[in-house]
Parts: C-alpha cells; sequence; structure tokens
C-alpha cells in the first residue's frame, strides 16, 4: 500500500517517517479489524454528538493538551515511543462523554501528524487504537464506578486506577500484534 503525497509535500518527497512498510497478509488484516472497530466505534458515538453537549470545554481543554502533549515523546530502541498525551487522555476518559472521545483521538493526533508527518496508514491505525483504548477506559471506569459497593471516594479511586491499567493494557496488545 502507498501513500499519496500531501499537499505539504512535493511530489516524490519521503515523510519524516516512513512507516513500517509493506505489511503482512497477516498484519494486514489485523490492521482492517483495528481500523474497522474504530470506524464503527466512531459511527456509532458521533450521531450522539451534539454542540450543546456537556463537558465541551472540559473536551476542549483535554483535547487541546493532549494534542501538545501528543509531540513530547520518550523514544525507545526498536523504534518505539512514549506519548506524554496519556495524562490528558485517560482522565478525559473517566470525565467525558464517550461521544467526545472519537474526537478527542483525532484532535490528540494532529500536531503530531504535522510534525512527524508520518503515513496515512500509521496515523489511521493509531487513531483507530486511541478510539478503542480509550473507549475500553471509558467503559471499565463506568461499569466499576456503578457498581463497586465503596464508598464514593475509594470506589472513584478504584475505578479510575483499574481504567488506567486497562488503558495501558489496550493500548499495549493493540500495538504489540501490529508490530511484532
Amino acid at each position: 500500500m502507498t501513500d499519496a503525497p500531501t499537499e505539504r509535500e512535493p511530489e516524490g518527497a519521503k515523510p519524516r517517517y516512513p512507516g513500517p512498510g509493506k505489511l503482512t497478509p497477516a498484519a494486514s488484516a489485523y490492521y482492517a479489524i483495528v481500523v474497522g472497530a474504530g470506524a464503527l466505534a466512531a459511527a456509532a458515538l458521533l450521531p450522539r454528538f451534539s454542540v450543546h453537549e456537556p463537558g465541551l470545554v472540559t473536551f476542549a481543554i483535554f483535547a487541546t493538551l493532549a494534542g501538545i502533549a501528543q509531540l513530547f515523546t520518550v523514544d525507545r530502541p526498536g523504534g518505539l515511543n512514549y506519548k506524554a498525551s496519556v495524562v490528558f487522555v485517560v482522565p478525559a476518559a473517566l470525565l467525558l462523554h464517550p461521544e467526545l472521545l472519537v474526537p478527542l483521538a483525532v484532535v490528540q493526533y494532529l500536531p503530531d501528524w504535522v510534525k512527524t508527518r508520518k503515513t496515512l496508514k500509521v496515523q489511521t491505525f493509531n487513531i483507530a487504537k486511541a478510539i478503542l483504548d480509550t473507549l475500553a477506559a471509558w467503559a471499565t471506569f463506568h461499569a466499576l464506578d456503578q457498581r463497586l459497593t465503596l464508598s464514593p471516594s475509594p470506589r472513584f479511586a478504584t475505578a479510575a486506577l483499574v481504567a488506567c491499567v486497562v488503558y495501558v493494557f489496550v493500548n499495549h496488545l493493540l500495538l504489540a500484534l501490529i508490530i511484532r
């Protein structure tokens, strides 16, 4: 699969981050599953979005901070890195309605995309993965917060901690299966 040059890239120019190259058939199938699941989640949630949605100011704050933080990375061997945006994305998953988590995932990656010019294939996967891991954290938090029989503060803390673990687990699982 090749990516068409963007308007910012002259014909023949390579992205700063060329991406993984040609995917194996198994990796291509997995890519399609993750991107398809992210697209289905987005399609199910976005019709619920309203400009009168409670929490739009909170969304704008988290989205802006996550987008800026996404530019700051901790690189590790093998071309992998950790993004600082997680410190804003996970709290957003706890506080925002799920329909706001879809645009959050997109906004989170826009500044990074402009800066690094990663291929459309890579950024599409990253956005779909972000939708899925953020929604997994949201679902975990809200399920536990409603069902735990603890007093409010320990219930919130326990649900939030488990949601953080689920976010990291789903994020790493989705990444591990595409990069191996």
